[in-house]
């Protein structure tokens, strides 16, 4: 995801990237998306698109947008808020990204998975 997102020359910017891909696993892992299918989709290329360009091979953290004010203004975004290498709040996001990541992955891949949507309306049906 760009830093402006109408302007596709900006820089990538990390963070927001990290928000969105720990959303996504989280609601698919809680089962809070009633069709996760094409989220689980936009999990696995997101999460491919972030290790391969916004982590390197020491772990070093690059493309998060330092803390900002406020503006109208998109050169603003795309020339004066420029990014910082490992950042604590990207940092961390994309540490929680990657453990939601995971989990969900691990509870997709189990034979028995039943989405906590489903067992709600198994449960409801029943009474």
């Amino acid at each position: 995801m760009t830093q402006v997102l109408t302007d596709a020359e900006s820089y990538e910017e990390t963070s927001c990237t990290a928000m969105f891909i720990y959303g996504f696993a989280k609601g698919i892992r809680h089962g809070w998306l009633p069709s996760p299918e094409p989220y689980t989709a936009a999990v696995q290329l997101a999460w491919q698109g972030l290790t391969n360009h916004s982590v390197d091979e020491l772990g070093n953290v690059h493309g998060v947008c330092r803390g900002s004010n406020f503006s109208y203004s998109e050169a603003y975004y795309k020339h004066d808020l420029l990014w910082v290498e490992n950042d604590t709040h990207g940092t961390g996001i994309v540490m929680l990204a990657g453990d939601e990541v995971r989990k969900m992955f691990d509870l997709l891949a189990k034979d028995t998975f039943i989405s906590p949507i489903s067992e709600r309306q198994r449960l409801t049906q029943s009474v």
